[in-house]
């Protein structure tokens, strides 16, 4: 599956971006996690990586039909580096710092 195959979500990208947009406007950090830092580059004016889970290389299922119910909380786990503020900011729920 390529990403110009898949349905575009036009109304959760405005929504989203507008989010950011405001959050930045009022010097809000931002934690982009996945599509997030995808979105967050994109409208800082990076580019786009069209078909992640061919340019990546992992076996991690980042695009769900927008039929599928599950299409609008699908989750997948992270690696989060050790010492790292993301490990000290989550310690409770990583079970380590």
């Amino acid at each position: 599956k390529f990403a110009s195959d898949t349905e575009f979500d036009v109304s959760k990208d405005e929504l989203e971006f507008a989010l950011m947009k405001f959050a930045l406007e009022k010097g809000c950090p931002i934690l982009g996690l996945c599509r997030g830092s995808q979105m967050l580059n994109v409208l800082r004016g990076g580019t786009l990586l069209g078909d992640i889970e061919s340019e990546v290389g992992h076996e991690i299922v980042h695009l769900l039909d927008g039929s599928d119910p599950a299409y609008d909380s699908h989750r997948h786990e992270i690696r989060v580096a050790p010492g790292s503020p993301l490990a000290a900011w989550f310690a409770d729920d990583l079970g380590s710092a």
